[in-house]
């Protein structure tokens, strides 16, 4: 981590993605050097063979592109029904190293997640971007909350989004060499949403 910040640069993103019964994440960004990351999951794979039932770690287990790839897989107990169901059986976690770059990526669809944002950072390596970005789009975050609770304000909320579209809540930044502007937009159907539910909310509990 030192080193990285010795370099000047700080380059990150990550997303959250949200499936009916099915939840993964990804995160990463540049390093000062690759290979130091790997020196540190081998420290870790030394250090869990002498830890009962520590959760396997399998270095080089294969590769995309430039980067090499180890995975980490921790059963999950069968007592936690709801996790397994969002995540599967066991957790997955995938690590991707690169010479200058690190993504650690987990959840049901890793694999594919993985691939997509190797595959989409490849095509875009020489994309102007904003300081900051920030993206939540609104629909697949209650399609979800259906898939494990049908909740009636969410429903209500879920069909105002789906006949409006535009569910999109943005924050962005831009710089200039002696300001810096920073930009929230909400979409429409969002604001549409926001008002559904509180008229829900309100007649359940006239109801009550």
């Amino acid at each position: 981590m030192q080193k990285s910040i010795e370099t000047g640069t700080l380059d990150g993103g990550g997303a959250l993605v949200l499936l009916p019964k099915s939840v993964s994440f990804v995160g990463g960004g540049s390093v000062a050097s690759g290979a130091d990351v790997e020196k540190l999951l081998k420290t870790i794979a030394d250090l869990g063979k002498d830890i009962p039932n520590f959760p396997q770690l399998k270095l080089n287990s294969g590769s995309l592109g430039d980067m090499k790839l180890s995975r980490l897989t921790a059963p999950i107990p069968e007592r936690q029904a709801d996790a397994r169901e969002l995540l599967g059986d066991n957790l997955e976690i995938i690590v991707a190293i690169g010479p200058k770059s690190v993504i650690v990526c987990g959840g049901k669809e890793a694999d594919a997640l993985l691939k997509k944002v190797v595959d989409q950072s490849a095509q875009q390596r020489n994309k102007a971007v904003s300081p900051l970005e920030l993206k939540v789009s609104l629909l697949p975050i209650l399609k979800f909350y259906k898939s494990v609770d049908d909740n009636p304000i969410v429903n209500a909320l879920l069909g105002t989004l789906e006949r409006s579209g535009n569910d999109r809540l943005m924050l962005s930044n831009e710089a200039a060499p002696r300001s810096s502007t920073t930009r929230l937009e909400i979409q429409e159907g969002v604001i549409k949403a926001i008002g559904e539910g509180v008229k829900a909310a309100m007649a359940r509990m006239n109801r009550g």
